[in-house]
This record gives C-alpha cells, structure tokens and sequence, in this order.
C-alpha cells in the first residue's frame, strides 16, 4: 500500500499540478503602464477537473480540486526604451488529488507553499516607455510583448526510495487576448493561449512523455471601485491537454495599484 500511495503522489508531482507560470492565461501582462507603476495583487485561484499521466505511470481516472491564494508584486521600468516590467509571485496551494492506482483507489491531500515564480516581460509593439505625462495622451492598440520564466533544478524530487534531483526543459508558449477598455482602469478580455516543452528529467534522464502541448480559453474582467484598487475575476479551461492537468479555473483577484514612489 505504501507503494501505491506513492506512486500518485509522485504522479502528482510529475504531472505539474502546481500551475506552470506559460500556462497562466495572463491578459495584460505586456500591456503599457507608465514608468515606475506598482501593483499588489491577491489572488485566490479554484481548480477542479482531471489529470492527463499520457501513461507515463499505472494510474487512471485521476482528478484533483485545490485553491491556490497568491500574492503578486508587478513593477515597471524602461527596457532599451521600450516598456518593460517584472512580476514575482508567492503561491500557496490546499487541495486532494484521487486516482486509481494498480487497480486500487487512493486519495491524497497536500498543502504547503508552491514554487516562487518571478517574471520579466518587454513591450515590443505598442508603445515606449512613457512617464505619467505622457501616457495621459496615448492610446493603446495593437500590443506584441515577450516574457522569460526561468526553471531550477529541484535537488529533492520526491521518488522511491529517497529524494533524486530534476530539471525541467524549457516551455515555449503563446498567449493572445482581444481586450476592450470600458473606460479607465475598467476592461474585459477574452484570452487563449497555447504552449509546448516541459520534458521532465530523473538523474538526468528524460521522459519524453512528459511533453507539454496544451491550450487553455478564457475570459476576464477588471472593474475599479476607488483610484488606486480594483476587482478582478476570470474563467478558464483546458481546450487541448496532452499532458499534465486539464482543470476548470475560476480566479479572483484584488489589486493594489499605484504610479511613483508615493502610494
């Protein structure tokens, strides 16, 4: 029986149900601020659906249901001129995962921080880098952006019988989003994205079964309630998912935000 329990949590554990940061639908990341802009973000995050092992382990009809809050700081700066920004993230995950595993089925529950994720993203049509004053008079577009996530090694991989170190290749992705500006501040999204990568190694030796080539579509909405908070809700699902978690998400999220060094 300890086996078996193991095995799922491994399974878990290979499968990313911890949201990779190239699969977040994220609208308005590359979107134009000005110059030093600042934001908090809170975010809780609810996930239910199943789980896509693409036979790499003996377990079937699995599926999970967790909530993740999340704290984010976001911060704005020139980047050669052009707009640019970096976004770090805390997440903490709760949440039971099932599955029948050599014919047995078997239940486990996790809670604890999930990985730091940190961001940087460039503007790369839309608009420079603008101060407060300038941006009044601009108005956004057309905007094409370019993020980087960066991956380390995890030294303590859960495996049987003691912990082994992995890595994970890089993951490619693409994100579009047709977003209309009520008035300011105020906007609603509709968001897809597609992404590929992510193979796995054990002690340097890959699975490449754990390729990632997966989608998700969604929608978003932001309303302000005073001049520096906001609201922010969004749904999405997994339209194609070849490996890894196929959820249904529903997010919302408040936001902190301000222009200079002053809040």
């Amino acid at each position: 029986m300890l086996i078996v329990h193991s095995l799922l949590v491994i399974a878990l554990l290979l499968s990313g149900v911890r949201p990779a940061a190239a699969q977040d639908l994220a609208p308005r990341a590359y979107v134009i601020t000005p110059l030093h802009s600042s934001a908090v973000n809170l975010t809780w995050s609810f996930y239910d659906g199943g789980l896509n092992f693409n036979g790499t382990v003996p377990i079937t009809g699995a599926t999970g249901t967790y909530s993740i809050p999340n704290i984010t700081l976001y911060h704005s700066f020139g980047f050669f001129g052009r707009s640019a920004n970096i976004t770090v993230a805390l997440p903490y995950g709760v949440g039971t995962f099932s599955g029948q595993v050599l014919g047995s089925n078997k239940s486990v529950y996790r809670s604890g921080l999930l990985d730091f994720v940190s961001r940087f993203s460039v503007n790369l049509i839309g608009g420079p880098a603008m101060q407060a004053q300038e941006f009044g008079k601009w108005k956004q577009k057309v905007i094409l952006g370019a993020g980087v996530w960066l991956y380390t090694t995890n030294p303590a991989f859960y495996d049987i019988p003691k912990p082994e170190p992995q890595t994970e290749s890089p993951i490619g992705s693409f994100e579009g989003h047709l977003s209309y500006t009520f008035k300011e501040r105020a906007w609603v999204s509709l968001d897809g994205n597609f992404w590929w990568g992510g193979i796995t190694a054990l002690n340097s030796i890959r699975n490449l079964k754990t390729k990632q080539t997966s989608s998700r579509v969604g929608a978003t909405v932001s309303v302000p309630f005073s001049k520096h908070q906001a609201i922010k809700a969004s749904y999405s699902k997994g339209d194609y998912v070849r490996f890894g978690g196929n959820y249904n998400n529903v997010q919302i999220g408040w936001q902190y935000s301000w222009v200079g060094t002053h809040w």
